[in-house]
């Protein structure tokens, strides 16, 4: 028998009679010691998130709202003189879920319910919409027979996306962050649903229906209901693949299980964005003990025999939105990593208020971000790990895996003269003119190492798109000296810990890009400019031809490289 304490209780909610959203909606409205008495099947379906107790052993209610007939949020709020209110949010053990685990065909899983307690709610169609959906998902469908609660839920949980009519089995997947795909006949649902994370709608044509005026009370035509086409609802269950195999991708990310328990690490970045997340992978394991995932869109090799690193999904050239919305409710949290600002989605908690706008503007008109790198006291690394609540007084970069097979058996300088392979053939602002002339000063053979589109060295043994990434960070980890350009040699030359790296900088400049232990050769002709507006890299903005990077000379270069 379950003893509540009167002096523990803030509010007991009663409702004999609710059904399972109306019972969701209840508790969002509830805070965190609230009691809850309702029917036995609610009671279990909120067996994980609050108190609950038989009705019988209550002999005061402080609170009820068992007059309040449909769910609408200001009602409930009013019934139980709520302030404020926020999603409801379903709790599901990794034990529920092992007892009932979906089988993993590698295909999107979408559950399928057509069917309301009221007929003019149900979709009509449903074997052709099934029938049609199996062609691409696996599909598994809902509310057509009696399950235990519990293992509804948990089966619920293992969905990408649910296909449903206005039912208590749509609020359970809103509950569990499930997206949703809502067929709306009669019932006005944006205000029933919208208080979910990721919901689609599809509506009837209303004009076409024979029974006028409608109205919300149950109608045993259900005409409106009929006239919505399997098709039109297919073409929003899948138009997050079809976005991809637009984009030229492959539907692959979206295809892939649910990652219960884990954190996910997103950044979409070229080579030295994404080297960086080897520091959050560490700090992110050290805090919260659980498996880690990466979604980045290459260059896994960086990441071998990384021990804070459980898995890696590689997405290509996929574009940053749709690659955070299919991913995001797969983990128990996943941090979306732009340039320093990144944000947690999940189950933990940050506030992100100040840092809103600049996160939402980035790739777009970058606003505040080159005042933040004018002003910033610390690493770009180093504030991203603040902004998502991770010690950040060190940089924990670490490659920890390379191969010496295309190593030379001579001493050897290392440079790089190019930017990333995602740029190609375009020359950035931040480039240097003098490598052939810093080639001549040096005493021993020079490496050049690089993709293929990059500008070649005169003078330098040319390794450029002749190396895969661990062969790459051996030539760098061997090398006396690295020279670069500030960009994804930098990167990799500070998680190999290599002592001697000479980095020159023009438009980025700062603390906010500058490794300790890294030798800067700067420019002070001007500010710098980068995310000055979305073309910094390839337009100056002085109108100077660039002149900052042009102003450090090669014997500078050298003198720096020879006397550190």
């Amino acid at each position: 028998m379950t003893v509540v304490n009167a002096t523990d209780v803030i509010m007991i909610i009663r409702n004999m009679k609710p059904h399972l959203g109306d019972a969701l909606m209840i508790l969002a409205m509830m805070k965190d010691d609230d009691v809850y008495a309702g029917t036995e099947e609610c009671n279990a379906l909120l067996m994980n998130n609050v108190k609950t107790i038989p009705a019988e052993q209550i002999l005061h209610w402080d609170v009820d709202v068992s007059n309040v007939v449909y769910p609408m949020w200001v009602d409930y709020k009013k019934a139980i003189g709520a302030v404020g209110w926020k999603p409801p949010k379903l709790i599901v053990t990794k034990e529920e879920v092992a007892a009932c685990k979906l089988s993993d065909t590698g295909r999107m899983k979408i559950g399928v319910c057509c069917w309301s307690r009221e007929k003019h709610r149900s979709y009509p169609h449903w074997k052709s919409l099934v029938k049609k959906l199996k062609k691409i998902f696996d599909v598994y469908v809902f509310g057509n027979k009696r399950l235990p609660i519990r293992q509804l839920v948990a089966q619920i949980f293992q969905m990408d996306k649910l296909v449903t009519v206005d039912c208590g089995i749509a609020h359970i997947a809103g509950g569990l962050n499930v997206p949703l795909v809502v067929i709306q006949g009669p019932t006005d649902c944006y205000r029933l649903y919208d208080c979910y994370q990721d919901v689609s709608y599809i509506s009837t044509d209303k004009d076409r229906c024979s029974r006028k005026p409608c109205t919300y009370t149950p109608c045993k035509y259900a005409d409106c209901m009929y006239l919505i086409h399997p098709q039109a609802i297919i073409d929003v269950a899948s138009n997050d693949v079809l976005r991809l195999r637009q984009a030229g991708q492959s539907d692959l990310i979206l295809h892939l299980p649910k990652y219960k328990e884990a954190i996910a690490l997103l950044r979409l970045d070229g080579l030295g964005g994404t080297v960086t997340l080897s520091d959050q992978a560490k700090k992110v394991k050290n805090k919260y003990r659980l498996p880690l995932t990466l979604i980045i869109r290459g260059y896994k090799q960086l990441f071998k025999d990384n021990p804070n690193v459980d898995e890696i999904i590689e997405v290509g050239a996929t574009d940053w939105y749709s690659c955070l919305n299919a991913m995001m409710n797969r983990f128990w949290a996943i941090a979306d990593i732009r340039f320093a600002p990144a944000k947690w989605y999940g189950n933990i908690e940050q506030n992100f208020s100040e840092l809103q706008e600049m996160y939402d503007d980035f790739g777009l008109g970058f606003k505040g971000y080159n005042e933040l790198v004018q002003n910033c006291d610390i690493h770009h690394i180093q504030l991203t790990d603040k902004t998502l609540n991770l010690p950040c007084e060190t940089i924990e970069s670490e490659i920890f895996s390379y191969s010496d097979k295309k190593v030379p058996e001579y001493e050897y300088i290392c440079v790089s003269s190019g930017v990333d392979v995602i740029h190609q053939t375009q020359r950035q602002t931040k480039c240097w003119s003098y490598w052939r002339e810093f080639v001549g000063l040096c005493k021993i053979p020079v490496l050049q190492v690089g993709t293929k589109n990059d500008q070649p060295i005169v003078g330098a043994i040319d390794m450029r798109g002749k190396t895969d990434i661990m062969e790459l960070c051996g030539i760098l980890k061997n090398a006396k000296a690295i020279v670069c350009i500030e960009g994804g040699i930098m990167h990799l030359a500070f998680a190999l810990k290599h002592p001697k790296t000479i980095v020159l900088r023009g438009p980025t400049r700062g603390k906010i890009f500058e490794y300790p232990g890294q030798i800067m050769v700067d420019s002070y002709l001007c500010k710098s400019c980068v995310f000055a507006a979305p073309d910094w890299y390839l337009r100056c903005y002085s109108n100077a031809d660039a002149v900052c990077m042009k102003s450090i000379t090669p014997e500078r270069v050298y003198e720096n490289m020879v006397k550190n």
